[in-house]
């Protein structure tokens, strides 16, 4: 199905209607998928176009954020994001979320990523403590002193 969206598959040109018939099928249901998927507002600005590839390249159009504007917004909301009134593992949970989606963003490092994975799995630990409520000072404290400083699991 995805070939229909990424233009590896394309409208029959043959007089097969066999063929054409198959097609007309998985594109009506690509479409029925994003329609569904979308807001209302959203499914209005898709009618004008008849394939699931035309849909999905309007889309990426006007929703494709480039990873330079995602890893800002993650990293704004990593300094924004504190642990409130959330227990540890909830705060812990989030957190993790963001790391998560700015790790997927990372380059490739054949040589070098053990020492690489080493500082940022040091840094969260430090991001992490950092955020916590002041009532953790006691534990924070203890930790930081401990050398090496263990790990998040």
């Amino acid at each position: 199905m995805w070939g229909l969206i990424d233009g590896s598959v394309t409208i029959p040109t043959s007089t097969d209607a066999d063929k054409m018939a198959d097609w007309e099928m998985k594109n009506g249901r690509i479409i029925t998928w994003i329609l569904d998927s979308v807001d209302r507002s959203i499914a209005v600005g898709l009618t004008p176009h008849r394939t699931a590839k035309a849909m999905w390249e309007h889309l990426q159009t006007i929703y494709q954020q480039s990873n330079a504007a995602r890893l800002y917004r993650l990293e704004q909301d990593l300094v924004n994001l504190t642990q409130g009134d959330d227990n540890i593992q909830s705060f812990y949970s989030k957190i993790v979320t963001i790391w998560t989606e700015i790790a997927m963003m990372d380059p490739t490092f054949p040589n070098d990523y053990k020492i690489f994975q080493t500082m940022r799995e040091s840094a969260q630990v430090r991001q992490f403590l950092m955020k916590l409520r002041p009532e953790f000072e006691h534990c924070r404290a203890a930790l930081l002193n401990r050398s090496p400083t263990p790990s998040l699991n």
